[in-house]
């Protein structure tokens, strides 16, 4: 599977997630889900419609033009979109995931020593990154506002 990318400051987020009081655990782990599911619903987009510049070829009956080096990977069967996938980590964590359950994907996100990279995750993350952190700031306002009152 693709490998995750980091956001800055992650390591000090998880040591005040551990802090949370359990009333706030709901709505952190609705944030970030939210988030995963950006990522995923990005990374779909970009794989079905985003530019396409790489060669064309004709197999049976089906003209498919590819994606060039650098670019997203062209849906040819919709499989790799089909298993792009948001979900929360199972067990105590609170954290979620965007992943891409297609074998070849780490081939296409990173490439090979015969093909160039057709990153698809990896831009999803960076693009949803910023809905991430106004949406972290909007809840830590509003949480730290309502703790102010408890």
């Amino acid at each position: 599977m693709a490998q995750a990318s980091k956001i800055i400051g992650m390591k000090e987020l998880k040591g005040r997630l551990k802090k949370l009081p359990e009333k706030a655990r709901k709505p952190m782990a609705d944030l970030l889900l939210s988030a995963a599911v950006d990522t995923a619903t990005e990374a779909k987009r970009l794989v079905q419609r985003g530019p396409k510049s790489g060669r064309m070829y004709r197999r049976r009956s089906v003209i498919h033009r590819a994606s060039a080096p650098g670019q997203p990977p062209a849906t040819d069967t919709g499989f790799l979109a089909a298993h792009i996938r948001a979900s929360m980590a199972r067990g105590k964590r609170l954290a979620a995931e965007a992943v891409s359950g297609a074998e070849y994907s780490d081939m296409l996100e990173f490439g090979t020593s015969r093909m160039g990279a057709r990153p698809f995750m990896t831009p999803a993350f960076e693009h949803a990154k910023d809905g991430f952190k106004k949406r972290r700031k909007v809840f830590l306002k509003k949480f730290t506002r309502s703790a102010g009152k408890g």
